[in-house]
């Protein structure tokens, strides 16, 4: 009987460890039929993804006292090749490990910069499609992702919270410096708010101010974008978003515009629809046109998504 209750007593406190640890595993597959904006390459019309597939794993564990260990692995691939999306860089997505708790959350490895989350938020497509806003909400200099970095985001205090990320070059070439990125975030009710600004590997800048408001039956965006590349040129971005959900349905409209110097160099139009067939499952459909575009100027796309 006692080395039944010993076992027993065993049992309950190797369970007891799962119980506080969790591990996930989740993804997309998207696959169309697309003609993107831009030269002959990648005008020609075929299949394509418009939001990245990748295969995730994610996991915390409860140290105690409040505080988590957590870690995100996540690989990008093109479903209609089975090819890395990035050739040579398996965990493309985020390879990251870190602790959480109420101070707020630090993480280590590969991660979005604190930058990209203002920028993000404006796109209505999220990045993704013929009809993403990346140029001018990056303002062509402010990138989404960071490797060799430490990112911190604080807890949410009044509706603000704030977002740092520093990247290490770990390399001894020319030129090359060590990255930064920091944002402001304030949310409440309907109104959101950031602001953000970077200061890049290769020595360039990006700042931007954006703003939503959900109205109920639609939420509209604006974000200004501002940067400066290599050659020393300016570069603004504005982008304008409006969101229509409508039961199964969600229609999406976006106008941006980018400078280079004097130079208007996008002045597009972006129109998309998507259907939930499930939780999980949409189709979805998008149309662009880009009147500043040298070659194909519009581009246009239709395809599904799954979610697991």
């Amino acid at each position: 009987m006692k080395k039944t209750l010993i076992a027993l007593a065993a049992v309950a406190a190797t369970s007891a460890a799962f119980a506080q640890s969790s591990v996930t595993v989740y993804g997309k597959v998207d696959m169309g039929i697309s003609n993107a904006i831009g030269n002959a390459t990648k005008a020609q019309t075929g299949l394509n993804e418009a939001s990245g597939s990748r295969l995730g794993f994610r996991g915390t564990e409860d140290l105690g006292g409040g505080l988590k260990a957590n870690f995100i692995l996540e690989h990008r691939f093109k479903p209609d090749t089975g090819a890395e999306s990035t050739p040579g860089t398996f965990w493309v997505g985020r390879s990251i490990v870190g602790l959480s708790g109420g101070f707020g959350k630090v993480d280590f490895g590969r991660d979005y910069s604190a930058a990209f989350w203002t920028a993000l938020g404006a796109d209505v497509f999220g990045y993704d499609g013929v009809a993403n806003n990346a140029a001018a909400t990056s303002a062509s200099t402010n990138p989404a992702r960071l490797a060799n970095v430490i990112s911190y985001s604080s807890p949410s205090m009044g509706g603000f919270m704030a977002q740092g990320s520093y990247a290490f070059k770990e390399t001894a070439a020319a030129g090359v410096k060590n990255a930064t990125s920091v944002r402001l975030a304030y949310a409440a009710g309907p109104l959101s708010a950031s602001v953000a600004a970077s200061k890049n590997h290769n020595n360039t800048d990006y700042s931007a101010f954006g703003a939503a408001y959900d109205f109920g039956m639609a939420k509209a965006n604006l974000l200004i974008s501002k940067g400066e590349n290599v050659a020393g040129a300016d570069i603004d971005g504005m982008t304008l978003g409006l969101v229509v959900p409508m039961g199964a349905v969600t229609l999406k409209a976006s106008y941006a515009t980018l400078e280079v110097g004097n130079v208007k160099t996008v002045s597009q139009l972006g129109l998309g629809a998507r259907y939930a067939l499930s939780k999980r499952t949409d189709v979805y459909t998008s149309y662009a046109r880009n009147s500043k575009a040298t070659v194909d100027k519009t581009g246009f796309e239709i395809g599904l998504q799954h979610n697991f």
